[in-house]
């Protein structure tokens, strides 16, 4: 999902939001409508603020705003319900082939993390399957009719093809079908699917063969996702902070410790470190100092650590370097150039 520039906020308004989603009581009076509405909106939060409101948690907000507010949560949660109905017949459609697939990303995390999953934005449905069983699951989304785009052509950069949903809906519900679970190459190996697969939760909702990864490879996933897709100041988005939040919140202390192996060794641990001290300060989080620390142990040695930070061409630099050989390096640098041009 590609995200826009920020809009311009005050700091204390996105504190007063930040407070209302970990539960505490806000007047907005101070800030204009404007200011508010485009903050809630950019940072994918309206169906929980929403929900805060009718709370008691969100006083001094216009009737115009409510209104809003009101009608965007309502439009989602219909669209919730189609996401719902889709994800369910497109996995039943993989077991029938007996092709392995995990839902990711913001579907398993509403699922999973939040109190119901109408309240967590997201504009599409992502799943990840085995990238040697790539013509399989093409062969079975055409043959149920689904609308593929990106599915033939070798994109050495963008590892997923887009499949819409056939069937009324209130919009087209698209997936995103990831062969590897980022494009990005320093994430490459932040999850795997064989692994992520042996370590599978059941995803309660969409039918019996329904399955996400693991809280912690949840975690990874979103802390690397964070950083491909929100560099500079969509990073901070509320909405991903929130996820991780949420997420981070369930673990026992054997599954923090585990967290902090598994990022260490999967060169991600400083990026979640960050992801995890700015979920604290903003949401209040009672993390343990010594934990972020013991994930922020070895940053500076992490190439994600060092893109943190850095711009567009470092990110390039970053991609070529990881193509495997002369011709797909060529290959990055002509689609790289076509996608740039489109």
């Amino acid at each position: 999902m590609k995200v826009k520039r920020a809009p311009a906020a005050d700091g204390t308004l996105i504190r007063d939001l930040a407070a209302v989603l970990a539960g505490e009581a806000r007047d907005f009076s101070r800030h204009a409508t404007a200011d508010t509405w485009a903050a809630v909106r950019w940072h994918g939060i309206y169906s929980l603020i929403h929900a805060a409101a009718r709370e008691g948690l969100v006083s001094g907000i216009s009737e115009d705003l409510a209104t809003a507010l009101r009608r965007y949560a309502r439009g989602f949660a219909i669209m919730d319900d189609a996401f719902r109905r889709q994800t369910e017949r497109l996995l039943a459609a993989f077991s029938g082939a007996d092709l392995p697939c995990l839902v990711i990303k913001g579907q398993a995390i509403a699922v999973l993390y939040y109190d119901h999953p109408r309240l967590r934005h997201r504009v599409d449905v992502d799943v990840l399957i085995p990238e040697r069983r790539r013509t399989e699951a093409i062969d079975v989304l055409e043959h149920e009719g689904y609308l593929l785009q990106g599915h033939d052509r070798t994109r050495l950069t963008t590892a997923q093809f887009v499949a819409t949903a056939p069937g009324p809906s209130p919009q087209p519900v698209k997936f995103d079908v990831h062969l590897q679970a980022s494009n990005r190459a320093v994430f490459g190996a932040v999850l795997e699917f064989e692994a992520a697969w042996e370590r599978r939760q059941a995803l309660p909702g969409p039918g019996a063969s329904a399955w996400a990864p693991d809280t912690i490879d949840l975690i990874l996933h979103s802390c690397a996702h964070r950083l491909a897709h929100g560099r500079n100041a969509a990073r901070e988005r509320l909405l991903w902070l929130f996820d991780i939040q949420q997420m981070a919140a369930t673990l026992s202390d054997e599954e923090r410790q585990r967290l902090v192996e598994l990022a260490r060794a999967r060169n991600v641990g400083g990026i979640c470190g960050d992801a995890l001290r700015v979920a604290r300060d903003l949401f209040g989080s009672p993390y343990d100092a010594a934990w972020i620390e013991a994930l922020e142990a070895q940053r500076k040695e992490e190439p994600s650590w060092a893109l943190a930070r850095s711009g567009k061409l470092a990110w390039y630099w970053s991609d070529l370097r990881g193509q495997r050989g002369a011709g797909d390096k060529l290959t990055y640098l002509k689609e790289t150039l076509l996608n740039q041009l489109r």
